[in-house]
């Protein structure tokens, strides 16, 4: 009989694109067996690279390696079933930089900056996701102060949501550091002076034209074209127009009272319909409670947002509930 080590080494020797549910890679402990990191790193990565550590996550893999040049950098590994495997390499990082930080596995630790959690985003970039040390969370378009979704978070551009840009010795140590970096043009949300009452998306110009949802202030609006009436604006993909006179622009929009709550799930699980996807996505309980109501379509759903990675879709309202709290 093969222990869970020898059956793991035996799946990666014999690896098909994308693990399956066959071998565990986990040990008993939670732990990642290092041995079998480094043969799936011989299997996935080109010689022109020396394994240092790696770390797996269900279909997206990372190894911290060494490139010819003596460079460290990090290989963001996610598997698409048209491309297989896509390959995405990090700039530089300092010297002395580790994978791993106590019970925060998939951390990088760089030195004289402190640690930071790298996650890929809806868009399909790897960047930055929660600096532990500096209690900052980052999602590809916001700054959250704290890691609670009930903090105060800030809209906008920031140099850290794109690993293969990353200056990593600017990296920030603190949230108002990273706040500087922070680049709010071309950023609205909803200004309603009552925050319970939201603002329609319009598919035209014209208070006639169709609505495309209603949403709230703290809303993410990206501005195509600002105008005098109307701004025409995209909200995750989908494109409309809003009026000006209710938006606040750029730094603005750090005085509006955001109204962007969560509710519970009613049932186990809770079907999705995320923007250009045609077929629903399950989310369990836990991953319900942290998205974001940001809208709704008529009485019939709720316009969610999921930061950690930028998702936008809808929830049917009968599926969701307040919570006690």
């Amino acid at each position: 009989v093969l222990t869970w080590h020898e059956r793991n080494l035996a799946y990666v020797d014999n690896y098909r694109p994308p693990f399956s549910g066959e071998g565990y890679v986990n040990d008993e402990t939670g732990n990642i067996a290092d041995e079998i990191m480094q043969r799936l790193f011989n299997v996935l990565v080109k010689n022109d690279y020396k394994y240092i550590d790696g770390v797996k996550n269900q279909f997206e893999i990372q190894f911290l390696a060494e490139r010819k040049d003596t460079q460290i950098v990090l290989l963001c590994l996610n598997y698409d079933k048209n491309n297989g495997w896509v390959f995405t390499e990090s700039s530089p990082l300092p010297k002395g930089t580790y994978l791993g930080v106590e019970n925060l596995t998939q951390s990088l630790y760089i030195p004289g900056r402190g640690d930071c959690s790298i996650r890929r985003y809806a868009s399909g970039k790897w960047g930055a996701w929660y600096a532990d040390f500096a209690n900052i969370s980052y999602g590809e378009n916001y700054l959250l102060k704290e890691f609670s979704y009930s903090g105060n978070y800030f809209i906008g551009s920031h140099p850290f949501s794109d690993i293969t840009l990353i200056n990593w010795e600017n990296f920030p140590t603190s949230f108002e550091e990273a706040k500087k970096s922070l680049n709010q043009s071309n950023w609205a949300t909803p200004n309603n002076k009552n925050p319970e009452d939201r603002l329609h998306l319009r598919e035209k110009p014209d208070r006639k034209s169709r609505s495309l949802g209603k949403f709230y202030n703290g809303a993410p609006i990206y501005v195509l074209q600002k105008g005098k009436q109307w701004t025409h604006v995209r909200i995750g993909k989908e494109e409309g127009y809003m009026m000006t006179k209710f938006l606040a622009f750029n730094k603005d929009m750090n005085a509006v009272e955001f109204n962007i709550n969560t509710k519970i799930a009613i049932n186990p699980v809770t079907e999705v319909y995320w923007q250009g996807e045609k077929n629903k996505t399950l989310l369990s309980e836990y991953e319900v409670d942290l998205i974001k109501i940001i809208g709704v379509i008529g009485n019939e759903w709720y316009i969610v947002w999921d930061m950690d990675s930028g998702l936008i879709g809808k929830i049917r309202q009968e599926q969701l509930q307040d919570g006690n709290g």
